[in-house]
């Protein structure tokens, strides 16, 4: 296969695993509510599949430089497949918790593989282009996902979302089974790297740390709106399915944008695409608290969208240029897992700043986190 159509392929395979993935995000507030749960405790089974990830992640991608793709993506689709189950049969907090956990191990092996594999196969000076499609996909298909998890739990109930996820996840590992090349195809194996990389002289690079940061803050921002925007909007009486409309219009503009900015990060200097859309983020997140109707809300998540669309493609093209010598799975795997530190470490301090002091001051912590995230990445890459 080409490395142009392998390009697309990859990017159906994180599309429909996405949109699976996005799924349930509407409703897990909502649902852990109904079984007791507190804002800290939301914020903890939110934050068990980040740390999940987090903790798996940069293994499971210096591993996939040497053991190879394929198989992490299968295993990890076939983990997804059967926890959707799990969703199902919880019927206490805890479990809730710990489904999730393990929905994180299999988000592991298969995104930061997926975006390896994508930044292996894409020319240089074209990682932007490359990186920001599969980027694209992934956000449009958590944000179609996010919809349709409103919508079919206000139409068919709360399971639903569950079983489309896991129906989802077999579809796609029936995708990847067939499709993509074996381990042993040399068409797979020229982008595989053989030897063992040092993750220790990878995190001490200036570069490895600014982006990491950035990627951090980035995502504890979405995991204060993923985990409690649902909690702020129900308060303004706004019904699951503008839940989930509000949701994914931040995530699908931020994935629509992602190609086109992505091309402007392989010609103008991705420090500063970096910088100026995370302050777009900042400032939509500190304006949350002082809106009180969907409308507002709805401007502000397109705001935090754009400003990921312009971050984001550049992020992972820095990543991919130090990736080509020092081993593109664990460079991904680093980066999210800074992603997932984010999101873990989000719903968890918001949970606390919400049983403490209230709904409005998580948006509000999450936009100064985002700042000094923002210009400490500009000391360290600038």
């Amino acid at each position: 296969m080409k490395e142009e159509g392998m390009v697309h392929l990859l990017a159906l395979t994180v599309f429909i695993a996405m949109v699976g993935v996005g799924i349930i995000a509407p409703i897990i507030p909502i649902y852990a509510e109904k079984l007791g749960a507190t804002g800290l405790w939301i914020g903890f089974i939110y934050a068990g599949f980040a740390i999940s990830r987090a903790i798996f992640m940069p293994l499971i991608g210096e591993l996939s430089d040497r053991r190879g793709r394929k198989f992490f993506i299968t295993i990890g689709l076939l983990l997804y497949s059967i926890i959707s189950l799990g969703y199902v049969y919880s019927t206490t907090v805890v479990e809730l918790a710990s489904v999730r956990f393990i929905s994180g191990l299999g988000s592991a092996m298969v995104t930061p593989v997926a975006f390896a594999y994508a930044a292996e196969i894409a020319p240089l000076r074209g990682e932007g282009r490359v990186l920001g499609e599969v980027g694209m996909a992934l956000s449009v298909g958590i944000g179609i996902g996010v919809f349709l998890g409103g919508v079919l739990s206000d139409r068919f109930g709360i399971a639903v979302p569950f079983y489309t996820m896991g129906t989802l996840s077999c579809l796609t590992l029936i995708l990847v089974i067939w499709s993509f090349p074996s381990e042993e195809n040399p068409a797979f194996r020229s982008h595989v790297g053989g030897g063992r990389v040092n993750l220790g002289h990878i995190l001490g690079y200036d570069l490895v740390k600014g982006v990491s940061a950035f990627r951090f803050v980035n995502s504890f921002s979405i995991g204060a709106i993923m985990s409690f925007l649902p909690i702020f909007a129900t308060r303004l009486d706004i019904t699951p399915t503008g839940i989930g409309i509000l949701l994914s219009v931040n995530i699908m503009l931020a994935g629509i944008l992602q190609p086109y900015f992505g091309r402007f990060a392989d010609r103008i200097n991705r420090v500063w695409l970096i910088f100026s859309g995370s302050i777009l983020t900042t400032i939509a997140l500190l304006l949350i608290p002082y809106t009180g109707s969907f409308r507002g809300l709805l401007l502000l998540n397109l705001l935090m969208g754009a400003g990921g669309a312009i971050a984001v493609p550049a992020s992972l093209a820095m990543m991919a240029d130090v990736g080509r010598d020092d081993g593109m799975g664990a460079l991904m795997g680093i980066y999210n897992a800074a992603m997932s530190m984010g999101m873990a470490t989000g719903p968890i301090i918001s949970g606390i700043i919400m049983d403490i002091m209230g709904i409005q001051e998580v948006f509000t912590l999450a936009g100064m986190i985002s700042l000094i995230g923002s210009l400490y990445f500009l000391r360290r890459v600038g």
